[in-house]
């Protein structure tokens, strides 16, 4: 879930130089490093994060849904605590099964 930062180590002639991949391939955020196409859920958050390189990354939330209330369905609440899309609210049918009288 986590992007992965690769670091190449080269000795040349007693030092040593350190490859960083350029700004354009990456996304710093929250401490972390991501490299372009890296995907990630931002903590505390119901998303999928996508880096797309340039520090900027684009998010996909929860899918609108939508319940018959007459009929007694709900939505579950957003759980962030729960991976992405488990976390998105689900819909709970009515629960004696019936439809609500109105």
């Amino acid at each position: 879930m986590f992007g992965h930062l690769t670091i190449a180590v080269i000795f040349i002639g007693g030092g040593v130089a350190v490859a960083i991949p350029s700004p354009e391939e990456t996304c710093v955020t929250n401490g972390h490093i991501y490299e372009k196409g890296d995907k990630w859920q931002p903590l505390g958050e119901c998303t999928e994060a996508t880096c797309t390189g340039n520090n900027d990354y684009s998010k996909l939330g929860c899918p609108k849904i939508a319940v018959d209330k007459k009929a007694g369905w709900t939505l579950s609440k957003e759980d962030p605590s729960q991976s992405y899309p488990a976390c998105c609210p689900q819909p709970v049918p009515p629960k004696n099964g019936n439809k609500k009288s109105s």
